[in-house]
């Protein structure tokens, strides 16, 4: 039997996301913003907001 369905490599898919992304993204999520996530995460806001971005 073939295997017709292969996983993509990440250059198949373009863009990783990357653990810290995703970390602020939930974080941002379960605070309600981005203030709030970077005060959790001990980082800056204008950072928090532009990985998000990226």
């Amino acid at each position: 039997m073939h295997n017709h369905c292969r996983q993509r490599t990440a250059a198949q898919v373009g863009k990783v996301i990357e653990l810290k992304h995703l970390r602020s993204a939930v974080a941002a999520a379960d605070c309600g913003s981005f203030r709030q996530a970077a005060e959790l995460l001990g980082s800056q806001q204008s950072c928090l907001s532009q990985n998000q971005r990226d």
